[in-house]
């Protein structure tokens, strides 16, 4: 029972690590092509400062559970010894 349960845990931790993982990278690949499209500085601060604000955007997003774990069951997260609530 012991092992079924950590099996069960380690897969939980590596879906929560590609979600997060996943988020991050969209929006910092999502900055850097609009960052590289813009043509003048003050054009680039201000996607700079959009890209930005949307990968904020989407990490709260992100870090709501019901949007984050879809598949995990919320309950079995906060019970699992990984998770300080």
């Amino acid at each position: 029972m012991y092992r079924r349960e950590l099996q069960r845990t380690t897969s939980d931790l590596a879906e929560i690590q590609s979600v997060i993982g996943a988020g991050i990278l969209s929006g910092i690949q999502m900055l850097a092509s609009t960052f590289l499209r813009s043509e003048h500085e003050s054009a680039q601060a201000l996607t700079l400062h959009t890209g930005l604000q949307a990968l904020r955007e989407n990490m709260k997003h992100l870090r709501k559970p019901e949007n984050a774990f879809p598949k995990l069951s919320w309950e079995r997260l906060k019970r699992s010894h990984y998770c300080v609530f």
